[in-house]
């Protein structure tokens, strides 16, 4: 608690500076850990409410770091904090508020060389970390089932700066998500925290919902199917290439054989 108070005081001083600023926030998220170390993953009241307050400074902190980028690395940082600390509610309110972030990317950015380079990788990238610990995350019990993913998959559709390659790695890496969440078990889980496997099973109702969203990707993913041929010519390396069509195949197989698939049946070409 000394430790965190020591941190509010250094935030005060320099909160003019973007590079302390996410430098404290990397610091609290470090306490919250250490503290769940300590408890062995099993919270009293005292510790919870503690990492609770980590988290709720994390929450305050992150929107006066100006970079756009920085903010979208530790809203998502304290996300996976908050979950991993099982404090779900606060994890929801992070994943969420970096969404808001997207659409303030700019496709462009000056290198300290005064050259202009994309920002597209690094937001593919962030998109993939975002979605990695997504996954683990239980729905909101007061919102529709995957709500996040949903404001995720409309915020990526509308960001307007994606190159036609840019935008298939994306989706592809949100199709990846789908296929993944709809699994019986997860291959993984984090200590107290039950996830759409469990809190779901194999509910038919919400099995249905997934396919229709895996049928609107996969559609939007067809439709634009050239930009396989545009990856193919720029220099990305075979493997990648595999990954990507191996996951839009799995795709199409699973929205068209699924038995109890509650959508109407498409039919696609490749």
């Amino acid at each position: 608690e000394e430790q965190l108070g020591f941190y509010v005081e250094c935030r005060a001083a320099f909160s003019n500076l973007d590079s302390i600023l996410s430098y404290l926030v990397q610091c609290v998220c470090s306490l919250a850990v250490d503290t769940l170390n300590i408890v062995k993953g099993n919270h009293n009241k005292k510790t919870s409410s503690f990492v609770r307050g980590c988290i709720a400074y994390c929450y305050i902190t992150v929107p006066s770091i100006r970079c756009t980028f920085t903010r979208l690395d530790m809203y998502l940082l304290t996300g996976q904090v908050a979950l991993l600390n099982t404090s779900l509610v606060q994890c929801d309110s992070l994943y969420m508020e970096s969404l808001t972030l997207l659409g303030e990317v700019p496709g462009l950015l000056t290198g300290t060389d005064g050259r202009q380079y994309s920002t597209e990788r690094r937001l593919v990238s962030w998109v993939s970390r975002y979605v990695s610990s997504l996954l683990y995350l239980p729905d909101n019990p007061a919102q529709q089932p995957l709500h996040i993913f949903r404001e995720l998959f409309k915020a990526t559709e509308e960001y307007k700066h994606w190159s036609n390659s840019g935008h298939l790695r994306v989706r592809c890496i949100l199709l990846s998500y789908l296929l993944a969440v709809g699994q019986p078990a997860f291959n993984f889980s984090i200590q107290n925290v039950e996830s759409n496997d469990r809190l779901y099973g194999q509910n038919k109702k919400y099995l249905g919902q997934l396919d229709e969203l895996l049928e609107t990707l996969i559609e939007k993913i067809v439709a634009n199917i050239d930009a396989i041929a545009n990856l193919a010519q720029e220099s990305v390396n075979e493997a990648e290439l595999k990954r990507l069509g191996s996951v839009i195949m799995e795709g199409l197989d699973i929205t068209q054989n699924r038995p109890y698939k509650t959508t109407s049946q498409s039919s696609y070409s490749l």
